[in-house]
């Protein structure tokens, strides 16, 4: 699911490449990031 969101937002950033896009896919995919890695602890019990 997650893996489909993020092939989404590459996609948008390959048809409109723009500096402002992938700085924003940056932002949202550290921050996906970190909620994962915070939570993966109790998601694998």
């Amino acid at each position: 699911m997650i893996f489909n969101i993020f092939a989404a937002w590459w996609r948008k950033i390959q048809q409109d490449p723009t500096g402002w896009g992938a700085l924003l896919l940056f932002a949202i995919g550290l921050i996906a990031l970190l909620s994962i890695m915070r939570a993966m602890p109790y998601a694998s019990v």
